[in-house]
């Protein structure tokens, strides 16, 4: 899991000419370094690129919208996975920040961490790398859980994003 990804979506691409549209990505390429797409949004490495990107895009006006994102690694995509994430082109995955949160069990008995594990599954967005993904609307339902069962869990709250 890596995070300080940024998304930048571009407006509907039925609005845009072929010819428009290889006018424009060329400029966009030259402005930012690209690390990937999907079929409407361009995701870049840092804040500053995010910045450049949308003014470009707005200039001709086909910005829509930046998102902060996290990429997965090797994600287990859980049932509403989709409604949070990003599928590129290259087959990587991205979660939209501003509406998941994410924790690791800290600690407690194997037992405890079992038995919290088939409550927190039915909640999870996906898992990647020992981190549990899901809706930030459910932090208090997962800290209740955990001290139901005697464990503990430690929360990541936009701390990559605070020194950007």
């Amino acid at each position: 899991m890596e995070c300080c990804y940024y998304g930048i979506e571009i407006n509907s691409l039925e609005e845009f000419t072929s010819e428009y549209m290889s006018d424009t990505i060329p400029k966009i390429t030259e402005a930012v370094h690209v690390l990937d797409s999907s079929e409407s949004i361009f995701i870049v490495g840092t804040k500053e690129e995010s910045q450049r990107l949308a003014s470009l895009l707005q200039n001709k006006n086909m910005y829509e919208d930046t998102y902060e994102l996290i990429k997965l690694d090797e994600p287990v995509k859980k049932g509403c996975f989709e409604d949070f994430s990003i599928q590129t082109n290259s087959n990587h995955y991205y979660l939209l920040n501003e509406l998941v949160a994410y924790f690791k069990i800290a600690s407690g008995q194997e037992i405890q961490k079992e038995m919290a594990m088939l409550q927190f599954d039915e909640h999870l967005i996906a898992m990647d790398n020992g981190y549990y993904f899901v809706e930030k609307s459910l932090l208090e339902l997962i800290e209740n859980i955990s001290k139901a069962y005697e464990i503990e869990v430690v929360f990541y709250l936009d701390k990559y994003y605070e020194n950007d």
